[in-house]
């Protein structure tokens, strides 16, 4: 019952705080030109040609990484697992367009943008996707995105997982929040 109303309060607020999000994230659109593309994928909406891809491949483990940080990560974990086999199907997500670039060189089958975490955005994104599993690096944890992989059945790991001290007073203030959404992960390894 918990995690419910956490779900609840989480999908009440989040869209709020899009909405007062959204003018600085369009004047970041004009400015740079480059984080419209990809506008559609930010909402589960793929290209034809993505959507193509994506049926040919058979439950890819999907990993999603922030920005180039994570991506650097997430490209070692790639080749780690190409390396145990070569035909594994991996679909890449990423935030931002440097790491989206960066990403284009990772070795996945296909690079997306991670679509936001309404809750029938990340449906349809797991629908379209069907991953095997699902990978997070660093601290990318999106309550709806998880709780819809978990209803799938798919499991969800946190890798390369860091908490400061700064960020452990956060999570221990706002415990009520965080407690549930962590308890739906798979597996959490961390440095």
């Amino acid at each position: 019952m918990h995690l419910r109303i956490v779900i609840l309060i989480y999908n009440l607020l989040f869209p709020l705080a899009l909405v007062l999000m959204l003018p600085g994230y369009l004047v970041k659109m004009l400015r740079r030109g480059s984080y419209g593309r990809g506008f559609g994928e930010r909402l589960g909406i793929y290209s034809a040609s993505k959507r193509k891809i994506l049926r040919g491949l058979d439950r890819p483990v999907w990993i999603h990484a922030v920005s180039v940080g994570e991506v650097n990560i997430a490209r070692k974990l790639i080749a780690a697992l190409h390396d145990l086999d070569d035909g594994l199907p991996i679909v890449l997500s990423t935030t931002t367009p440097t790491g989206f670039s960066i990403a284009e060189k990772s070795g996945a089958e296909l690079v997306i943008y991670n679509p936001v975490d309404l809750w029938p955005v990340a449906r349809r994104a797991l629908k379209e996707i069907n991953p095997s599993s699902l990978v997070l690096v660093e601290a990318e944890v999106w309550p709806n995105l998880v709780k819809g992989a978990g209803r799938q059945g798919v499991e969800v790991s946190l890798v390369n997982a860091r908490l400061s001290l700064n960020s452990e007073r956060q999570y221990r203030r706002f415990r009520f929040f965080a407690a549930p959404v962590f308890s739906m992960l798979t597996r959490v390894c961390v440095q």
